[in-house]
């Protein structure tokens, strides 16, 4: 393995074309997208310290079925050659099984997504995201824009503008510019209502510990 760095908006792999890494985030997070007709990306689960990039391609899978995007402000991950996990899984039942049980998490994370893009209210689906990124990250603030978010829930971003508005009003957010801090975890949980928990608790069930303790 060996680690890189990588930056906002860098796609580790395309749809549609061949990927031979696998990748493991360390301090990054990074999105999955399918893509239309238009090459417009749209997030279906993203993937940050607690999975890895490439699923598919330990599936047996020539192509890959998604766009992989960094978010946030970047980070770093470390990069082996698909071959060689695949070849490390035949061999050892402990590390095949964790793999499987990872992509069942992400299965439930992708979802989760669906569900929540076709139920639930602006304010909820942008809880959940908060809510996701917070768990991929050190400390309590997001490096993140309104554009960004309006983007990834396709609206417009004067409507993510006023979602937030009315999370600062509850005190739950302390929002500045490209800044999203997270003042009350359980608040935000609120928010987002059961749109957000399953497969983090799925993850935990499965895997490991994952999330992070609620604040007030």
């Amino acid at each position: 393995m060996r680690r890189i760095e990588v930056s906002s908006g860098d796609v580790l792999s395309e749809a549609g074309q061949s990927s031979q890494n696998i990748y493991f985030p360390e301090n990054a997070v990074v999105s999955l997208c399918v893509v239309d007709r238009k090459n417009s990306g749209f997030e279906v689960a993203m993937a940050g310290r607690e999975g890895m990039i490439g699923v598919s391609a330990l599936l047996g899978a020539r192509l890959s079925p998604h766009r992989t995007v960094v978010q946030i402000s970047g980070g770093s991950a470390l990069v082996a050659k698909s071959d060689v996990v695949k070849a490390l899984a035949e061999q050892d039942d402990e590390l095949r099984n964790l793999l499987l049980r990872y992509t069942l998490y992400l299965k439930e994370q992708m979802a989760r997504t669906i569900l929540s893009e076709r139920r639930d209210q602006v304010e909820a689906r942008l809880a959940r995201r908060l809510l996701m990124l917070h768990d991929r990250i050190e400390g309590d603030e997001l490096s993140v824009t309104h554009a960004d978010l309006g983007d990834v829930l396709n609206v417009r971003r004067a409507t993510v503008t006023d979602c937030l508005h009315l999370l600062e009003g509850e005190h739950i957010l302390h929002c500045t510019r490209g800044r999203v801090a997270i003042r009350n975890r359980a608040g935000l949980e609120r928010a987002a209502g059961d749109s957000y928990g399953s497969p983090e608790a799925t993850y935990r069930e499965l895997i490991y510990p994952f999330g992070k303790t609620r604040v007030s």
